[in-house]
């Protein structure tokens, strides 16, 4: 239904059909390949058999309001629930691998409808940009692992959706989406949070599909959210006591990282902040190890990381050399604006005050 709404809001803008048919075929390309891939019964086996358990959706939504809980994700085991109902005790892989694919294919085609192609240069860069999409490392993680739903691909389909409202012409109609956007996305995951970064970043940068009035709604519900959370059932933060995390170039337990780091970690947290923003620029590192930067240290060149990080680090400066272009030019435009306007003002005669006459 949201992606309906999307795709409607953004219906009368003229975009070029070229990108969405390219998109089509890579989405359903690696969508079919998904499909071959069975659910994974390690991953999934304890949701299945809590939603086995379940009476209702209901029920499995309620359930997760837990008091001190360090999760609060109703909506992610409702809707396990939900498609384990569907699939009437037979069709598990087709009903969850099925949402999967479209889950994928609705993300692929959100990210060019964010494009706005409309010339032949365009449709380069869009192809470029779906290239670097689907084969970032960081894309891995939405295909290989479900859950037996893959909801790290489905926050980054919320995002793209709340991208596309706020590109879109905007109206009452965006507003609500972009609300229930953000709703379904907190209440899915703790990452969901990001569609009300999003949509903030895109009406500083003065894309104002989202209205102020939808804004304004948008931060009414991440305030409770935060206050249903940490203040009504007193949840805490996930503890790295959880699982093992990367540092530099080893995979630390959870007890060596409270051993070298204290409690709480603030210093690791820190340290993770960073390495997933350089994740993200030059593949390195992952899961926090650098790997890549291990193996040449150790001589052992593995050529898929070599590969990923030079890649990598040449489209990030691309990326910065295009944004860096953009400024000077905008800077350019304005003060040739500035300029004009200046001289035109001198070449303006002054204006002469007017008296008004006073008969005797």
């Amino acid at each position: 239904m949201l992606f309906s709404i999307a795709l409607f809001s953004i219906a009368h803008h003229e975009v070029s059909c070229r990108p969405f048919g390219l998109a089509l075929l890579v989405a359903l390309a690696i969508a079919v390949d998904l499909m071959w891939m069975p659910v994974q019964v390690f991953d999934a086996l304890g949701e299945l058999l809590e939603a086995q358990q379940s009476r209702s959706v209901w029920d499995s939504f309620v359930s997760n309001f837990h008091y001190g809980s360090p999760f609060l994700r109703p909506l992610r085991t409702a809707q396990i629930k939900a498609l384990f109902d569907l699939a009437g005790g037979e069709h598990y892989w087709l009903v969850y691998r099925g949402f999967h694919a479209v889950l994928l294919i609705a993300t692929v085609l959100l990210f060019t409808s964010a494009l706005r192609v409309a010339t032949s240069v365009d449709f380069a860069a869009a192809a470029f940009a779906l290239a670097v999409l689907v084969g970032m490392h960081t894309f891995w993680p939405t295909v290989q692992e479900a859950f037996p739903i893959n909801h790290f691909l489905e926050i980054v389909t919320f995002c793209l959706l709340t991208l596309n409202l706020a590109r879109s012409r905007g109206g009452l109609l965006v507003d609500a989406a972009a609300a229930v956007t953000f709703a379904a996305a907190a209440l899915t995951l703790d990452s969901g949070v990001l569609v009300w970064v999003i949509a903030v970043a895109a009406w500083a940068l003065g894309w104002r599909g989202i209205s102020g009035r939808g804004l304004t709604a948008m931060t009414a519900l991440i305030a409770a959210y935060f206050v249903l959370r940490f203040i009504v059932l007193s949840s805490s933060v996930p503890d790295v006591s959880l699982r093992s995390s990367g540092f530099l170039f080893d995979v630390l337990e959870p007890d060596q990282v409270e051993q070298r780091f204290g409690n709480p970690p603030l210093w690791f947290y820190a340290y993770n902040v960073g390495a997933s923003a350089l994740s993200v620029l030059f593949s390195e590192p992952r899961a926090g190890v650098f790997a890549a930067t291990r193996a040449w240290v150790s001589g052992e060149v593995a050529p898929r990381l070599t590969l990923a990080f030079a890649t990598s680090a040449i489209t990030t400066a691309m990326l910065a050399w295009a944004a860096l272009q953009g400024w000077r030019q905008r800077r350019t435009t304005q003060c040739a604006l500035w300029g004009s306007s200046r001289s035109c003002s001198e070449r303006m005669p002054p204006c002469r005050s007017r008296t008004p006459r006073t008969t005797s």
